[in-house]
Formats: C-alpha cells, structure tokens, sequence
C-alpha cells in the first residue's frame, strides 16, 4: 500500500471516530464522545497490517450495521486502548458476520 493511500485510509478512519463523536454528543453521551475524539487522535499510530485489513472492510462494506454496532459499545462496557483496538474488533465482528449463514 502506498504512501498516500495510507494516509487517506487513515484520514476516513479519523473521520469516522470524530463523527461517531459528535453523535454521542448529540446523544448527549460525553463519556463516549471523549473516548471517540481520543481513539480519533491515534489513528497516525496504527500500524500497516491492521490499516490494511480496515481498507478491506471499507471494500466489502456488505454490512455497514457492523460499524454502528461495534461504535455503540465503544463507552457501554468496552473501552478501546486505540483506534488499532477498534479496527481489529471492527474487522473480527465483520469476519464472523460474513460467515454466518
């Protein structure tokens, strides 16, 4: 993967985190908005393997509920140490629903 295709791939993940951030807002949820914006600032720290397998998820966006679901946990019982943490959860979550019959 290029350069400059990692950097836009890391940008629509910030994106995405500031976004479910500023929903929690709106659901009047700080708790979960702070906890987003700071997953959002460690997106330059993941690394190439996992950027990787989130740009395959973006591929195969047969599912976008998976993404949804997996947010609403993030401050309701599960606190992601990065935004590495949450792609790996979000990849694994879109793996075992492509499975099911």
């Amino acid at each position: 993967m290029d350069r400059g295709l990692r950097e836009k791939i890391r940008e629509i993940l910030r994106l995405e985190l500031e976004i479910a951030a500023d929903c929690a807002l709106r659901r009047c949820n700080p708790s979960a908005a702070n906890i987003l914006r700071t997953l959002a600032e460690t997106t330059r720290h993941v690394d190439l393997t996992v950027l990787s397998a989130y740009a395959e998820l973006l591929d195969d966006i047969g599912d976008p509920g998976v993404s949804s679901d997996v947010l609403r946990d993030i401050g309701a019982g599960w606190v992601p140490d990065d935004a590495a943490a949450y792609v790996k959860k979000l990849v694994a979550v879109g793996r075992a629903r492509r499975r099911k019959p």
